[in-house]
């Protein structure tokens, strides 16, 4: 079995996905002395929660291996979510057993029989059908699938509440603890039942396979009755067989078959008629329809199985949340095989997966899909959520009513068109892609969306064919954010892209953002962090391959390839386009190269394949009034720990008062929040605690005492920050101790804090850790070493240069540059020990901290004739970062800027 799942994940890629792009990749890595490697991140970086899929964590080992997936997922040509081939890619994604019982006792018996004999009884395929029902019956009887409380609550998870522009600091922080509180309870409610997940995917993909072959039978041997036929099988399960004239049905049932007419189904659906009847099953073989419901409606899978096949027909869709193809603890499935249809629902729908799966599969027409927000290919935590449009010009449509009040008075947050989301810090995110084979598609979406995801899961956006316009805000258009995996591939046609920023191939957070065009005259408009840029140690791709494109990026600081050194881990912002002749608003032109941060790049060539965001609206000017803070300590921490935007004009006062509280007070509250998972409350304490320190003596040894006993790695880390800011010496024993842990996350958060406190003495403990079997832990020892070795090199120091780990080798260079300058003696020992193009390049980034003597400059013309193109690249870039004119032409003299060019130019060749 797993061989046949590899063989369909993977076999079609050398067929669709290019290995031209694959050519691009490396030499765009290898110009900037990276490989794929690079791209590892840390899947650790935080804590494992209960429901992170393996597939997910395997992406953080190679992150470029998610086009692929995105890219296999649903490009096969006989692709259909009934085949045993995708059960098992669905099954082994969602990490379900892959055989158990799917059936029950029941049997069709004699009095039905009877039944349809004298309404069918001149029917000529009469026994065939009473075996299909047979099947289907046999499948869908079923007994309640979960716990009174879950089926009562989950889907409140996946509700958002339109927020109140009048919210108060405390209702926010209210909220957030609320809701924080009542969603554990019942992840750990879901993770005790999530055998209900197996069961539901297992009945639903087989239900949906004899559903298959029943409406394949009725369209060689319609039924044609003058009146519906409803009979009842085991009390509350009907089949209801239409007319051939137009019907119309006001109730869900488990089986509703209508061979001819333009039918109406006006549904009322509610849980506590779901509950009885968990498998709604519908086919429709003709007619413009029209399907009008609430909640739980059409496809949709509710701790069951939702599945709706209309065949030919101009149909509209109007539903409620949780509908649409739709599974939540369930599988859910709407399929449309022509007509040019309408869709249009409220929250977490067309095509979303929660605890299960759902799919809206279009096989053609001209659609119109409109949703408020979570859906149109949405996976929600231990979901896949796939919509997948096979023909015609479509338009896709978010309407979201949830406005992003911490940020914005006129954007709102969508999550559509290809996007997943996790519950952050208690549970991570599903898989949600949004698969478009062909024709001139509009996509529109606001913040989050068009191939985005947030915490721990995989969003995707893929359009094969057609000239597309995607226009969004933020957080979109391939972006990754805080550990999750965001892409957007377009194969063809002339596009256009719009978006503010956080988008177009944005990576933010320990997270990748790519966007991939193949071909076409494109177009493209962003603000900032966008077009292969993002920051906070993500990996940022920007590849468009063929066509005259153009380009606006108006911060151009941070946008065409850029990304940020923080916490020193790898990071990567590429722009790259390969073809063409493009036009810039910028100072950067077509077949050019230039580097604009640390590992940002920015790349235009012919390849021969064969050889900060602008501040938000901040209302601190409109507030000139005092605010009344409160004494109560509670009160006054969430006014504290609140999200800064909108306001500032609280917050920092806030954290200012605790100074003037008696500190026998504010002691033991303070110390309570120490182990907050809430990433506010952290910051609020990282403010507030160097301020009340020196506000009592008492402060020392509560620090103290909690480095020395805690285990937890939230209160290490805030009692290391506040040793750190205040040169507490007397911690360094506890620091000895720490930093030998078995604990990786402890022992490079310690690493990381010795080189901050600056103590020399603590030199032979970071060596004796040097040889560490973890990487994360060696890159915060070199960067210590780097701070405290002040240019002065050991031969245990020196060894960094060389590591296999990008990450290792940044942070050593990091440390390095926090000393005033390198000597030249320096410099020459770390060339000696650079082996390779990986570790010369990482050395070349300390040429900005040389002084300028004649021997430097005969050591860097030397240099310079020794080193490959692009190390020569990074190497003049360095100079030039130097911004000392007279100094960078003098090393010029000899190294003329037009041949280099031109040799840079041949490189691509």
């Amino acid at each position: 079995m797993k061989t046949a799942i590899v063989v369909f994940f993977f076999c079609v890629f050398q067929l669709t996905f290019s290995q031209e792009l694959d050519a691009v990749i490396d030499s765009s890595f290898s110009f900037i002395g990276m490989s794929k490697n690079d791209l590892r991140m840390p899947c650790d970086a935080v804590d494992k929660d209960s429901f992170r899929f393996s597939t997910i964590c395997d992406f953080f080992e190679n992150p470029l291996s998610t086009l692929q997936f995105t890219n296999s997922f649903l490009s096969n040509q006989q692709f259909s979510p009934f085949s045993q081939e995708f059960y098992q890619l669905l099954t082994k994604t969602l990490e379900l057993p892959s055989s158990q019982k799917s059936k029950s006792e029941y049997t069709l018996n004699s009095k039905d029989i009877t039944n349809f004999k004298k309404v069918l009884g001149s029917y000529p395929e009469y026994p065939q059908l009473i075996q299909y029902l047979q099947n289907i019956v046999s499948l869908g009887i079923s007994s309640k699938n979960s716990s009174e409380y879950l089926y009562r609550n989950v889907d409140d998870l996946l509700r958002n509440n339109e927020a109140n522009e009048q919210s108060t600091v405390y209702s926010f922080k209210l909220n957030e603890i609320s809701s924080y509180n009542q969603s554990l309870k019942l992840f750990d409610s879901i993770h005790a039942n999530r055998q209900i997940i197996s069961k539901v995917v297992l009945t639903g993909n087989l239900l949906s396979h004899e559903l298959l072959q029943l409406q394949n039978f009725l369209l060689k041997n319609p039924i044609k009755i003058q009146k519906q036929f409803v009979f009842t099988v085991d009390k509350h399960y009907r089949i209801v067989i239409g007319s051939s004239k137009n019907d119309t049905y006001t109730s869900a049932e488990f089986l509703i078959i209508d061979c001819l007419g333009d039918d109406s189904y006006m549904f009322n659906e509610s849980k506590e008629t779901l509950s009885k009847v968990p498998n709604r099953l519908i086919i429709d073989l003709q007619g413009d329809d029209i399907y009008k419901g609430k909640d739980y409606s059409f496809g949709a899978g509710y701790f069951g199985s939702g599945i709706l096949f209309d065949v030919v027909g101009n149909d509209h869709y109007i539903a409620g949340s949780l509908s649409l193809g739709t599974g939540v603890f369930g599988f859910g499935v709407l399929y449309d095989q022509g007509g040019n249809d309408t869709y249009s629902s409220a929250v977490t729908s067309q095509g979303s997966g929660a605890f299960g799966f759902g799919i809206l599969w279009d096989k053609g027409g001209n659609d119109i899909y409109t949703v408020q927000s979570q859906g149109q290919g949405f996976g929600y935590t231990l979901g896949i959520g796939v919509l997948r449009e096979e023909g015609g010009n479509d338009y896709y449509l978010t309407s979201s009513p949830f406005l992003d009040v911490l940020r914005y008075d006129n954007h709102f947050v969508t999550f559509t068109q290809g996007a997943s989301l996790g519950f952050r810090p208690i549970a991570s995110g599903g898989i949600g892609i949004l698969s478009d084979t062909e024709g001139n598609d509009k996509y529109s979406s606001d913040i989050y969306g068009q191939g985005t995801a947030y915490w721990f899961g995989l969003g995707a956006l893929v359009d094969s064919k057609g000239e597309d316009v995607y226009t969004s805000y933020q957080y979109a258009q391939g972006s990754g954010v805080h550990l999750a995996f965001g892409i957007l591939l377009d194969s063809a046609g002339n596009d256009v892209y719009t978006s503010h920023g956080v988008s177009q191939g944005c990576g933010h957070d320990i997270a990748m953002g790519a966007l991939v065009d193949f071909s076409g005259d494109d177009h493209y408009f962003a603000e900032s962090l966008s077009l292969g840029s993002g920051n906070a140690n993500a990996s940022s791709l920007f590849y468009d391959l063929h066509g005259n494109d153009s380009y606006v990026g108006l911060n151009e600081t941070n946008t065409f390839g850029y990304s940020d050194f923080r916490r020193n881990y790898g990071m990567m912002g590429i722009f790259c386009d390969a073809f063409g002749k493009d036009v810039y608003n910028s100072i950067l032109n077509n077949n050019s190269v230039t580097h604009k941060s640390t590992y940002g790049t920015f790349l235009d060539f012919n390849f021969n394949v064969n050889s900060d965001i602008v501040s938000p609206k901040n209302d601190q000017g409109a507030v000139t009034k005092s605010y009344p803070h409160s004494d109560n300590l509670d009160s006054l921490f969430m006014e504290a720990s609140t999200p800064l935007n909108s306001f500032q004009y609280i917050v920092t006062p806030a954290r200012k008062k605790f100074s003037s509280i008696p500190q026998m007070e504010v002691i033991p509250f303070l110390v309570s929040k120490f182990s907050s998972v809430f990433p506010r409350d952290r910051l609020a304490l990282e403010m507030i605690l160097p301020e009340v320190y020196d506000k009592s003596t008492l402060w020392k040894n509560v620090i103290l005492d909690s480095l020395s006993t805690s285990v937890n790695l939230r209160v290490l880390s805030i009692c290391s920050y506040v040793v750190t800011k205040k040169k507490i010496r007397e911690a360094l024993p506890f620091y000895r101790m720490l930093l030998e842990s078995q604990n990786w996350k402890v022992a490079s958060l310690i690493a990381e804090r010795i080189g901050e406190i600056g103590d020399s003495t603590c030199i032979s403990w970071l060596q004796n850790q040097s040889i560490s079997n973890h990487p994360y832990v060696r890159s915060k020892v070199a960067l210590s070493l780097g701070i405290l070795s002040k240019g002065s090199l050991q031969e245990t120091s020196s060894l960094f240069i060389q590591d296999n780990e990008q990450v290792v080798r940044n942070n050593f260079v990091a440390g390095l540059l926090q000393t005033d300058s390198i000597p030249l003696v320096t410099l020459q020992q770390l060339f000696k020990k650079s082996l390779t193009s990986y570790s010369k390049i990482s050395t070349l980034r300390l040429l900005q901290k040389i002084e300028h003597t004649p021997l430097v400059t005969s050591f860097l013309l030397q240099l310079y004739a020794s080193l490959s193109i692009p190390e020569r690249s990074i190497l003049l870039n360095e100079l030039v970062n130097k911004r000392n004119k007279s100094y960078f032409a003098s090393v010029l003299q000899t190294i003329k800027v037009k041949e280099t060019n031109e040799i840079l130019f041949k490189f691509f060749q």
